[in-house]
């Protein structure tokens, strides 16, 4: 019972506006049919209060049953996702804590990446990979032996990120290796400014005018279908399309030796007094999977690149392009593996 009551009393404080603006309807309504009662105003009552109903029940599921990620990561039924299942440790990750001090029968493993390490569109914290990957290593422990995992990725992370997590974060956990999980476009740090797209812009442009934009930040219901109706007419809007862009930039002679020297860095970030072994492996653009994937030789160039400098580096592409991409994909709004 007192559940329940909590409930309803978060419920009459979140949707309060709504409960209002609908009784007003309702009164308006009736005023109306008091004073000018025939067809047509029957028919536009009936038809204005079947919009209301469609449109509240529509903002109900988006803001309290739709439970799903999306490529657009600033609105707010991706940002509802995360509150629902996303537990933060003390040090701002999404894993159990970390500690600094480190028993002598431990063997600790260190994963630094992006969304896709932190498990964007994944809710059960245990399948995202470097447990998956943790447990089965576990198992191949002698008993008087342990290891642990400690999952440093966030949202949007890319290779320059990593040349300064390593020094002030990662080795101070006393790892015995890490895992990089690089992506098809953690190159995009190392662009020029003259180089880089207002993509963000465009996508989240609706913020800043001032009905459209009060609108869509006061409804779950109304930006949610403002952001894919808008990504289904406009190349500006879909992020599949800024993803794209990435291939632009691997093959640009300038930004690819400005990224080869970001990567040098991160290499010798891990070659430091502190001396620990690094690890890569290489994700595809998953929505491009396919024998016309456009990136293939930039894989077996980072591959090169990694083995050139005595860096183990296992490329995905060719286990994950055996799959349709909608089959390992979160979801067709979600891009993430």
């Amino acid at each position: 019972m007192v559940e329940i009551m909590s409930r309803l009393t978060y419920f009459i404080a979140d949707f309060k506006y709504y409960l209002i603006f609908v009784f007003f309807s309702f009164v308006i309504g009736l005023i109306i049919l008091f004073l000018k009662r025939n067809k047509l105003t029957l028919l536009l009552l009936a038809t204005s209060y079947s919009l209301l109903a469609i449109f509240i029940l529509g903002e109900i599921y988006y803001r309290y049953i739709f439970d799903a990620t999306d490529n657009v990561y600033d609105i707010k039924t991706t940002r509802r996702w995360i509150n629902r299942h996303v537990v933060w440790n003390s040090t701002g990750y999404r894993d159990d804590h970390f500690f600094l001090d480190k028993d002598a029968r431990e063997t600790r493993i260190a994963f630094i990446g992006d969304s896709y390490t932190f498990g964007y569109g994944i809710s059960n914290m245990p399948s995202r990979y470097p447990e998956l990957l943790g447990n089965q290593l576990r198992r191949a422990c002698s008993p008087d032996k342990t290891l642990k995992t400690y999952n440093l990725g966030l949202p949007g992370n890319q290779s320059q990120t990593y040349v300064k997590q390593i020094p002030l974060e990662v080795l101070r956990y006393h790892p015995d290796a890490i895992i990089m999980e690089y992506y098809l476009d953690d190159i995009g740090a190392d662009v020029p400014p003259e180089f880089i797209p207002d993509f963000a812009k465009a996508v989240y442009s609706y913020k800043t005018k001032p009905i459209l934009g009060w609108l869509l930040n006061h409804s779950y219901a109304l930006e949610y279908g403002y952001i894919r109706l808008a990504s289904l007419f406009s190349p500006r809007h879909d992020w599949g399309q800024f993803i794209n862009y990435n291939e632009t930039l691997y093959r640009n002679p300038q930004i690819w030796e400005l990224h080869l020297s970001t990567l040098q860095h991160i290499i010798a970030a891990t070659r430091g007094a502190t001396k620990v072994p690094l690890i890569v492996f290489i994700l595809p653009l998953s929505h491009r999977l396919g024998p016309n994937y456009p990136l293939t030789d930039v894989h077996q160039k980072l591959v090169d690149y990694f083995t050139s400098l005595k860096v183990p580096a296992l490329d995905m592409l060719p286990v994950l392009n055996q799959y349709p991409p909608e089959q390992i994909m979160v979801s067709k709004r979600d891009f993430h593996l």
